[in-house]
């Protein structure tokens, strides 16, 4: 037998006690660093997301996400059932609703002529049903969209 194989010799490992806190203080600081590093990549709109607003079934309008100054009109008809479903979302893959929209409606006459003013707001849901309007006419819709950090988090 060699000799130096008889020998081996067995020495103590130095173990580290595992530091269960600085593990959780580096996850922290990680999250963190990524936060501020996803905050600033909206910010930039780096990624060239669209807000889709939809009146009804039968409007659709797309608008920049950035868009939040001048409201996005069109005009629709209102349901036989005397509603008329408001929708706020981006335009997305799955269902991401951007809520706390407001929105104005005014009846359109025949002749022209505006009705009063009709203010809500669409809530949380990204989704409003208004009440409120006269079946089958016609309703300029007007939404005035503040997409917020949070709403963009959602996304």
């Amino acid at each position: 037998m060699n000799p130096a194989i008889g020998r081996l010799a067995l020495t103590p490992m130095d173990v580290k006690k595992l530091d269960i806190e600085s593990v959780f203080r580096d996850l922290r600081d990680c999250l963190n660093t990524f936060d501020e590093w996803a905050s600033s990549f909206w910010s930039v709109s780096a990624l060239d997301v669209e807000q889709v607003f939809k009146v009804g079934d039968e409007v659709t309008l797309v608008a920049p996400i950035n868009r939040s100054i001048f409201p996005s009109s069109t005009v629709a008809t209102c349901q036989a059932t005397g509603t008329l479903t408001l929708v706020h979302m981006f335009q997305s893959t799955r269902f991401v609703p951007i809520g706390n929209t407001p929105v104005v409606l005014q009846r359109v006459d025949p002749n022209g002529g505006l009705g009063e003013l009709i203010h809500k707001t669409i809530g949380p849901s990204g989704i409003l049903e208004v009440s409120e309007c006269d079946r089958n006419e016609r309703y300029r819709v007007s939404f005035y969209p503040n997409v917020s950090q949070d709403h963009v988090k959602a996304l």
